[in-house]
């Protein structure tokens, strides 16, 4: 059985797929490389993939978010001043997150943990690209990095890491072209699913390494499973028909929809068709609901947002996220089984 890990994007949230990663560590005493063959991570869930590439303990990667999170999403009065209230500028800096990376990550490239598990695991990390044609003019796109893929061998993991989680207003454009991932493919279990089964080949010798043609690892459905892990979410993207009123809207009405609107509709679109292709029992979605699920009941009036950086309200996450994976252990294991 072929076993894939997704982690969706999320932001300092990524605490709750490292607490539930950490759980499974925990109870198997079997790291996640040696569980799951493709890993894909968007954003804060790319970091975590990043991480989990190099091997970082699943306990450090919980702190990671503990006693970090603050300094990612550090503001500054005079950088506030500059932007205009963040209305000419990103919320906040990556300087911090970039350190932080090139602290774990110094300057391993893709091919560097290609070698080092031989192939035989392989990491996605999305990012999303503002200008695609370099020298000519294409669409906005997806880029989604690839440990296999011989045209990404020399991608460093610091750099992908800022690429794929820079949410548009919370962190600025990396590299004058890259942002978050998530604006595409915030759930990526269906492009890793999709690469695991393609058994597409090319005409040009730039795709796997030791399989050049090969666009994908043809997998069989049938013996494939996955493991999701969301962020968490407060169930709360959606507009009332009181609000909508007449529905003749422009601008100014669809302006504090549209973040909400990009995301949520890859993410449903990620989970629909993956259940679709999937046995039942070779699927696991793992979302709690602030709103509806009691061990995070303290959250349910909460929005979340991304850049939560308060420590008691991290620590209220873990304990929460702790008791959601005791309640879902026996089906969580099931998925991995046999580990």
């Amino acid at each position: 059985m072929n076993r894939i890990l997704s982690i969706d994007g999320g932001g300092s949230r990524g605490i709750i797929p490292a607490v539930i990663l950490n759980n499974i560590y925990d109870d198997t005493g079997i790291y996640p490389t040696d569980i799951f063959d493709v890993f894909a991570g968007t954003s804060t869930g790319g970091i975590i993939t990043l991480g989990l590439s190099i091997r970082v303990p699943t306990s450090e990667l919980v702190d990671l978010y503990l006693f970090n999170s603050e300094k990612i999403f550090e503001d500054s009065f005079w950088d506030n001043v500059m932007d205009v209230t963040h209305l000419f500028g990103a919320k906040y800096s990556n300087k911090n997150l970039g350190e932080i990376a090139k602290n774990y990550f110094g300057d391993l490239t893709l091919k560097d943990i290609h070698d080092r598990y031989n192939g035989q695991k392989i990491f996605m990390v999305p990012s999303f690209t503002l200008n695609p044609g370099k020298e000519k003019n294409e669409n906005f796109r997806p880029v989604v990095y690839n440990s296999c893929y011989v045209k990404f061998a020399e991608e460093k993991l610091t750099d992908i890491a800022l690429r794929t989680s820079a949410a548009p207003t919370y962190l600025p454009i990396v590299e004058k072209e890259f942002i978050d991932g998530g604006v595409a493919i915030n759930h990526p279990a269906l492009s890793a699913l999709s690469f695991a089964v393609s058994k597409n080949e090319s005409s040009k010798a730039k795709y796997c390494h030791g399989a050049p043609t090969k666009k994908g690892l043809s997998w069989d459905l049938n013996e494939t499973k996955i493991l999701s892990l969301g962020c968490g979410t407060a169930n709360g993207s959606f507009i009332g028909k009181t609000d909508i009123s007449k529905g003749d809207w422009g601008l100014w009405q669809w302006k504090s929809h549209i973040a909400n609107l990009m995301i949520e509709s890859n993410v449903q679109c990620s989970e629909y068709y993956v259940r679709q292709l999937l046995p039942k029992d070779n699927y696991l979605r793992l979302q709690p609901d602030f709103s509806e699920n009691p061990h995070f009941e303290v959250f349910k009036n909460s929005k979340m947002d991304l850049d939560v950086k308060d420590v008691d309200t991290l620590e209220k996450l873990r304990d929460a996220t702790n008791s959601y994976y005791e309640s879902n252990k026996d089906e969580i294991l099931k998925i991995i089984e046999p580990y």
